[in-house]
């Protein structure tokens, strides 16, 4: 039984009859109220003990993906090359919508037309072939930056080649044939152009000793065939068409040549973006690495090819499957990262040729804070 001593009560004066009563009022009154705090603490500590045990599990699961009340808009340019390949696939999966994000795919049509819309943060990301105007925007202080590889050349990677003509197979066998030899190219302003740069440097053939002609890929293969080039810079599909209708034949593979690994794309984040939507930024790039890595695995040990193959049909040019199946595969880096002695080359050919003004600070421009936060969730390849 709980007793109360009123002010100036003492225990040798405490009448044992008032203190009976006053017993019985806290009984009859208080008990009930502190009955029912109790009660409300047991029913209310399962639900503060479930909140702390989700915190903790979620601070103890470093690799799970952010939740978020409502998806973020992202709008990204693409130009449909299967280079564009970790794009589609983290769309066509899921890879972005799961990471909270809304992605719209933007068309362009080529590579420079995505660097105004960056530059005003009308796309938050692109992907972007490696050309003057790229490096050219830099120089300007034009706020982007490059954030992660989207394609290139390596061993097992060939995917960009000097094709020559079928007829000059047993004539053009070494670098310094190429000399005074009508070649075809995208433009003397693109990263296979620059990799073909290097194929005259071992030949000991200046620029200006060849003849480049400026063809899209298409007309290339059809010059060949009529004899009005002698040999082109080609990319997939259009070696092996070239190949397989014998008017030319796959004479070195950038990849064969190249005292690197050739970087022919590249992914640009917009200034904003990356400053104002920083958590979004690397979430993207989480689901795109994701969209990557599955491509690689798709044409090197062939999980989910069929599904693979049928996003690329859907969002490149390349429709037929067969096609997808023989041609050479663009190259990733798993973790990210680009290739900057490759970049590096590409500034040296351009500014050679006087397509750049001034060289680049890569140092200030590449930003691989994203790609690394990627890393630390899907683990390191």
């Amino acid at each position: 039984m709980l007793t109360v001593l009123s002010d100036g009560e003492n225990e040798s004066a405490f009448d044992k009859s008032k203190n009976a009563e006053i017993g019985r009022r806290i009984t009859s009154r208080d008990c009930c109220l502190i009955l029912r705090q109790i009660l409300g603490l047991l029913m209310v500590a399962p639900a503060v003990l479930l909140l702390a045990a989700s915190a903790a599990l979620a601070q103890g699961t470093p690799n799970a993906a952010p939740t978020h009340a409502a998806p973020t808009k992202v709008k990204v340019g693409q130009i449909g090359a299967v280079s564009d390949a970790g794009i589609f696939i983290a769309q066509e999966k899921g890879f972005f919508k799961s990471e909270g994000l809304d992605v719209e795919l933007v068309t362009f049509k080529a590579a420079p037309q995505t660097l105004p819309a960056l530059a005003t943060d009308e796309v938050q990301l692109s992907g972007s072939a490696v050309t003057p105007a790229l490096f050219n925007a830099f120089a300007r202080g034009i706020t982007m930056k490059l954030i992660a590889d989207k394609g290139r050349v390596s061993q097992g990677f060939g995917w960009a080649a000097i094709v020559i003509r079928s007829d000059l197979a047993d004539t053009i066998k070494d670098f310094k044939d190429l000399k005074g030899r009508k070649l075809g190219v995208l433009g003397k302003g693109v990263s296979s152009t620059a990799q073909l740069g290097k194929a005259l440097e071992l030949g000991k053939i200046q620029p200006g000793e060849v003849e480049m002609i400026e063809l899209g890929l298409p007309e290339m293969v059809a010059a060949l065939s009529n004899k009005a080039i002698d040999g082109a810079t080609l990319l997939e599909p259009f070696v092996t068409f070239a190949t397989a209708r014998n008017v030319g034949i796959r004479w070195k593979g950038m990849e064969e040549f190249l005292p690197f690994t050739g970087q022919n794309g590249v992914i640009i984040a917009s200034q904003k973006f990356v400053e104002q939507k920083p958590d979004a930024a690397r979430r993207w790039m989480t689901a795109y690495l994701k969209g990557t890595r599955a491509y690689v695995d798709a044409v090197t040990r062939g999980t989910d090819r069929d599904s693979i193959n049928a996003i690329l049909a859907k969002h490149t040019a390349i429709k037929d499957i067969a096609v997808l199946t023989k041609i050479a595969p663009t190259g990733f880096d798993p973790n990210g990262r680009m290739e900057v002695k490759s970049l590096e080359a590409d500034q040296d050919w351009f500014l050679k040729l006087g397509l750049q003004q001034a060289r680049a600070d890569l140092g200030k421009v590449i930003d691989y804070r994203f790609a690394d936060y990627a890393v630390s969730r899907l683990g390191k390849r």
